[in-house]
């Protein structure tokens, strides 16, 4: 499966191509000021949620200073679950850097997830979400059943921040599915809420959203979307060659 990540990012597409090792060599070289020299995890399933991650931590330094830069000393393979040590410590990290990698770790356990085995399952996620976290998600939502997985760990992640950590009460205005990735509007929200909703927006971009599998950013006719091999518009293109054709690079 190819990462695709915020084409500002890599406006050339090469992280997306290549085998999984091939990625991520390239993710380390890019991101060594954060990855430094990390041990990353023997398994390459977590790779796009470090990378996710990755990308949002330098945004973060870059954008929301004095958000102080953040490197990686150890990413752990947990008994199946991702946990990230930094310099800084956590005393020194700012509340948003915080929800992000928060949002990291929980979404580890699941990915990547299986994906739904047919409506009738999505149907039964939906009302268990609705159910569940009544209080956050009170409108419909515009957006398919794929992304239900990780709307409910991004969910479980806002309350308990509400119930443990004193965050405010979050009440969704709007999730949807915007140029294919995941927009969750709320009313209100702390720092560290919003680097929750950020890290699992990101992931969007690398979940099938008809059925929760693995998947990339693709384009058809100008509009986005992020699916799996088997869910893909037949005519669809990366959007590195999106770019590149509505946007050509004068010739030398």
């Amino acid at each position: 499966m190819a990462h695709h990540i915020d084409p500002a990012e890599d406006p050339d597409g090469e992280l997306d191509h290549g085998t999984a090792e091939q990625r991520r060599q390239r993710m380390r070289v890019r991101y060594e000021p954060i990855l430094g020299d990390a041990e990353l995890p023997t398994s390459l399933r977590w790779d796009a949620i470090i990378l996710s991650l990755c990308v949002l931590i330098r945004q973060s330094a870059e954008r929301h200073r004095p958000s102080p830069p953040i490197r990686f000393l150890e990413i752990k393979d947990s008994d199946g679950d991702l946990t990230f040590r930094t310099t800084p410590g956590d005393d020194y990290r700012s509340d948003y850097q915080k929800g992000l990698i928060a949002m990291a770790e929980a979404l580890s356990a699941s990915w990547p997830a299986t994906g739904l085995k047919d409506e009738a399952e999505g149907n039964a996620r939906h009302q268990e979400l609705m159910k569940k976290h009544g209080r956050i998600i009170q409108r419909s939502l515009e957006c398919h059943s794929g992304w239900l997985g990780l709307i409910a760990v991004l969910c479980d992640e806002l309350q308990l921040a509400t119930d443990r950590m004193g965050a405010p009460q979050i009440e969704a205005l709007q999730v949807k599915e915007k140029f294919g990735e995941l927009r969750f509007y709320v009313r209100q929200s702390n720092e560290y809420q919003q680097g929750l909703i950020q890290l699992a927006s990101a992931m969007s971009r690398e979940t099938c959203e008809q059925c929760g599998c693995p998947g990339s950013m693709w384009v058809s006719g100008g509009y986005f979307h992020t699916a799996c091999v088997h869910h893909r518009r037949p005519d669809s293109i990366t959007v590195a060659m999106y770019l590149r054709e509505k946007f050509p690079q004068p010739q030398q």
